[in-house]
């Protein structure tokens, strides 16, 4: 869990290094954009799922898509972006097998990784 904690904050801040990040407020866009896809889905067992582990959290749907979500999708989207760039900058297919486009990511989040300055608070 840790590992993934520090690649996330890693790869976010390589972002913004690199002018990539997203706004909170288109962030909050497109969580305001899931919420209304979260609203359409018809009941099923995923459905129930989700609105289950929200309200272990005590939260709502919408309480979730308007207080929580957007941080995590601005974090999200922003790693996106990057990983958008490194395939078009290494000139790979964006549709090429899985494997393929999560080795050169990999490669790419572990130099990252290796290079990234850890802060304690």
């Amino acid at each position: 869990m840790w590992k993934e904690v520090i690649k996330n904050k890693a790869l976010y801040a390589e972002s913004k290094k690199q002018k990539l990040d997203v706004s909170l407020d288109e962030a909050k866009q497109f969580a305001l954009e899931s919420a209304k896809a979260f609203e359409t889905i018809e009941p099923s067992p995923s459905k129930a799922e989700a609105e289950a582990y929200l309200a272990g959290l005590e939260l709502t749907p919408r309480e979730y898509f308007e207080k929580v979500a957007p941080s995590e999708y601005q974090i999200g989207m922003s790693i996106g972006r990057l990983k958008a760039k490194l395939y078009e900058e290494k000139k790979v297919d964006p549709s090429s097998p899985i494997d393929v486009l999560d080795k050169v990511f990999d490669e790419y989040t572990n130099t990252i990784v290796r290079n990234a300055k850890v802060v304690r608070n």
